[in-house]
């Protein structure tokens, strides 16, 4: 994503909690500091997959 070269997200979420400094995130990389640098998705949507989620979105470009 730092790259610039990723339109879409694609994640698939599942009705789980897990939790603790080590647990794993669907997203990797070096993420951001602060909530206001983060990327901003546009253009969403959420669809249901058995008890999991599908949520799709498209990079919001700064022009």
């Amino acid at each position: 994503m730092e790259a610039g070269v990723v339109d879409k997200i694609m994640s698939y979420i599942a009705p789980k909690i897990v939790g603790g400094a080590l647990a794993k995130s669907p997203i990797g990389g070096e993420g951001v500091e602060e909530l206001t640098n983060a990327w901003e998705l546009e253009n969403c949507t959420v669809e249901t997959i058995g008890s999991d989620f599908l949520i799709q979105g498209y990079i919001k470009k700064d022009i």
